[in-house]
């Protein structure tokens, strides 16, 4: 099973949209700047990641970052296409969910009726796009149908603005032999609770897709490690490529205790470099230098903890956002 369901499916959306570009302007379509094309559009419309911040237009940000693409690119000889390409991703977005719009026979009737594209296709190539389009939509539809389930229900704890701790609850009814105290203690053993995280990071990730196509870039992850699964080389691994992602690795924040961080820092410290967000918790191994701690996206300090102001008052120093505990 592709436990990665993020790269999944930013895959599944590359690969069909270039087939729909080569679809609408013909088998002699620049292939290789395509792809180009498509990547960008990857690049703002899910993982949000763009030159033009202040653009606040989804469109015309896209539109500005695939001129640039468009501007290195472009030939004397493929021009024309060229600018075809940059002009059908307006109905890439709506296809694909930006704008809203009935269904794929209202983007066909669009783009059959766009003067300004040339486009002259046959009677066959119309009906190429309108199979395109309707399996376009029902697989995206069948992919998140897969990842649905009410067994499991991922919970949020707001920790910071937009900043929300997940956990897992079990949906799933179990007789009434057993009482909670076995039931508690079957569902939260070490080796259940980390077999629990891939399955929240897969719903949290899931979560992320649906922020991604809705463009809310706004809302964070954290997510506790255990040391238990840390010291288990080859399943932590395992779950680090559950959300080795562009997406993944922005907006989910893996939380240990800084003795975790101690006991493993050149595994995380390597993490980091990959571009893994690591948040840490102050516990009582922490040994007081503030210079260690900027490489964490979170830190969280109890307010008891004899670091608590120390830390409080370099706050401008660390530049990691101070949560208390």
């Amino acid at each position: 099973m592709e436990y990665n369901i993020i790269s999944k499916y930013i895959k599944f959306v590359k690969r069909e949209l270039l087939e729909f570009l080569r679809l609408v302007i013909g088998n002699n379509y620049p292939k290789k700047v395509c792809k180009l094309f498509v990547n960008k559009y990857i690049d703002v419309r899910y993982f949000n990641e763009t030159n033009y911040t202040s653009t606040r237009d989804f469109v015309t940000r896209l539109n500005k970052e695939l001129l640039d693409v468009y501007n290195e690119n472009k030939t004397s000889e493929e021009d024309e296409l060229l600018k075809t390409a940059v002009a059908l991703f307006i109905y890439i977005a709506y296809v694909d969910d930006v704008y809203p719009i009935e269904d794929g026979d209202s983007v066909l009737d669009l783009l059959t009726k766009d003067e300004t594209l040339k486009l002259n296709l046959s009677n066959e190539s119309i009906k190429e796009i309108k199979k395109w389009l309707n399996n376009y939509s029902r697989t995206k539809e069948k992919f998140f149908d897969s990842i649905v389930s009410n067994d499991f229900i991922l919970t949020e704890k707001s920790v910071y603005r937009k900043t929300y701790l997940l956990g897992l609850d079990s949906n799933i009814k179990i007789s009434n032999l057993y009482s909670e105290y076995a039931i508690d203690k079957a569902y939260n053993t070490p080796v259940i609770n980390e077999d629990k995280l891939f399955i929240m990071l897969i719903k949290c990730s899931y979560e992320l897709l649906k922020n991604a196509i809705s463009l809310d870039f706004t809302r964070k992850y954290i997510i506790d490690i255990p040391a238990t699964l840390v010291a288990k080389d080859k399943k932590f691994k395992r779950l680090l490529s559950t959300i080795d992602n562009t997406l993944a690795r922005k907006f989910i924040h893996l939380r240990i205790t800084y003795s975790t961080y101690i006991k493993n820092k050149e595994i995380f410290d390597l993490i980091i470099k990959y571009g893994y967000n690591v948040a840490i918790i102050i516990d009582d191994t922490f040994d007081g230098k503030i210079n260690s701690l900027p490489i964490f996206s979170y830190i969280f300090i109890y307010e008891d903890s004899e670091f608590f102001d120390m830390i409080k008052d370099n706050e401008d120093k660390i530049e990691s956002k101070i949560i208390k505990m």
